[in-house]
């Protein structure tokens, strides 16, 4: 997950999601910002076993909500 320190959002997803995910700043990763098109916080980029892109989205939600995408990108 791309987060930023004061985004608020972004706390909220932290607060949901604990260590399901790993936290990057977004400012210290440009190499992650550049796989999305998105430029709200927080985004979810889906990386394979090899460390490549499958895939990004973005937006607070509820936990379920964030299963539903994360599943969409595991039949590609």
């Amino acid at each position: 997950m791309l987060t930023r320190e004061h985004c608020q959002q972004c706390a909220m997803m932290k607060r949901i999601l604990g260590d399901r995910v790993e936290y990057a700043d977004a400012s210290e990763r440009p190499d992650l910002t550049a796989l999305t098109k998105y430029t709200s916080l927080p985004v979810f980029i889906v990386l394979d076993d090899t460390g490549a892109c499958r895939g990004s989205f973005y937006g607070a939600m509820p936990l379920t909500e964030y299963e539903r995408r994360l599943g969409l990108y595991e039949s590609r």
